[in-house]
């Protein structure tokens, strides 16, 4: 599906189905986790002369890389390790991913947006950079580097009991 007006999620309610669609150069706004429950979505490509919006491998970005928007939720990779370009991950950017088993999160990322990995119903595991400033992981589980804030415990996380930290 070619989208090439202003995609609000009104416009998407016939798109729940759809495996790729390709955001046209005239596109300069997407609601916030617009894709999100889009579960056959493979695929997002981006028209080269778009200025605001960009796709690696089939994954929306903004054009300088900078923000993550979304990880389709059939998207045919199990294992990923996000770009050092990015910075941040918007909300419900991984959402639905029903493939996804592992994500890496690199060193430049300071800003994690609301619920990204809600109903990842394969994960199993996240891993952030040892160098990252603000995340952290222990046991694959999601953390604020000050251990504050539990971030996400992975739907498929094998622990038969855990014990939050205080």
């Amino acid at each position: 599906m070619h989208l090439s007006e202003k995609i609000t999620k009104s416009s998407l309610a016939h798109l729940k189905n759809c495996t790729s669609i390709t955001i046209s150069s005239n596109i300069d706004a997407i609601e916030d986790s617009i894709f999100s429950q889009c579960s056959s979505l493979r695929s997002i490509s981006v028209d080269p002369d778009n200025s605001q919006f960009a796709s690696i491998d089939g994954i929306l970005f903004t054009k300088n890389l900078e923000t993550l928007l979304c990880f389709p939720a059939n998207h045919h990779l199990s294992n990923y390790t996000i770009p050092t370009s990015v910075k941040s991950i918007g909300n419900y950017a991984f959402s639905f991913c029903s493939h996804l088993q592992s994500i890496t999160i690199p060193t430049n990322v300071t800003s994690i947006g609301d619920s990204p990995f809600t109903f990842c119903s394969s994960l199993r595991s996240i891993q952030v950079d040892p160098n990252n400033l603000h995340y952290v992981t222990i046991d694959g589980i999601l953390f604020t580097k000050n251990l504050e804030t539990l971030l996400c415990f992975p739907a498929k996380l094998s622990l038969s009991n855990y014990t939050i930290p205080t």
